[in-house]
């Protein structure tokens, strides 16, 4: 009997050993496993390398039934889902104060000149589509990514982007409640940026604006006030509408002198 109990005694001592030895192999396994423990973390560093989709620069159009279209570029940072950067227009410059971005989903708030801006969209590729409102004013919002001067390929511009369909005297007619209403146009323009005069029976005002995407958007800014004018250019013409200090709105037209 005494034999036979230190055979059984050393049969269990050798079984506990290979028990504690598969469960130390399994143990360092799973620690050596990808995926586990702080790798679990290689998903996200993986899309940071990928770059972010939303940070850069877009510029669109801002659609409005009582302003027209509205031409309209956003700066914008992406850090973590939250957002800042800043809004310009014909109108003024906006500063983004509080934003988030999930699952390609924007929404913005931010100041324009001491009212409350909102913008809600969704980010699909290189584009930006949604509304925007400024108190009582908004509409629909298209924007398109602008591409820095690090991503575009080396070559010769397109032939197009050499053209200057703007620069030049107007000659042009504002329909006033039915009532033509002449004036001219002196413009210059740089890159997407207009500037000039315009002058009318009212005196002459400084004309600022943009050009971009086929929408021409200006401010007449005189003693009688500020006008904004939206247009695009058809068969050599500009048409489009004009807002005259929030009293009067109406269409107007152009032609080169």
């Amino acid at each position: 009997m005494d034999k036979m109990g230190m055979f059984i005694q050393k049969i269990g001592a050798l079984l506990f050993c290979l028990l504690f030895m598969s469960v130390a192999a399994i143990a360092q396994g799973r620690a050596d496993k990808p995926g586990d423990g702080k790798t679990s973390n290689q998903p996200n560093t993986t899309q940071s390398a990928r770059g972010d989709p939303l940070s850069g620069k877009f510029a669109g159009i801002a659609r409005s039934s009582t302003l027209g279209d509205i031409a309209v570029t956003l700066e914008l940072q992406n850090q973590a889902g939250k957002i800042s950067g800043k809004l310009e227009s014909p109108h003024g410059v906006g500063t983004i104060n509080e934003g988030t971005y999930d699952a390609g989903r924007v929404a913005i708030k931010f100041d324009f000149g001491g009212d409350d801006g909102v913008i809600t969209g969704q980010l699909k590729g290189d584009a930006i589509t949604g509304d925007w409102s400024v108190g009582a004013v908004g509409g629909a919002l298209e924007l398109k990514r602008v591409a820095t001067a690090a991503s575009k390929a080396p070559g010769p511009l397109p032939a197009a982007a050499t053209v200057d369909n703007i620069s030049g005297e107007w000659e042009a007619t504002a329909d006033a409640n039915g009532e033509p209403f002449p004036f001219s146009l002196k413009l210059k323009l740089d890159g997407d940026k207009v500037t000039g005069e315009s002058s009318s029976s009212l005196g002459i005002a400084t004309v600022k604006g943009s050009w971009v995407n086929g929408i021409l958007t200006l401010t007449l800014d005189g003693q009688a006030g500020s006008t904004l004018l939206t247009a695009s250019l058809k068969d050599g013409k500009l048409n489009g509408d004009f807002d005259y200090a929030k009293q009067l709105q109406g269409k107007w037209v152009a032609s080169r002198k």
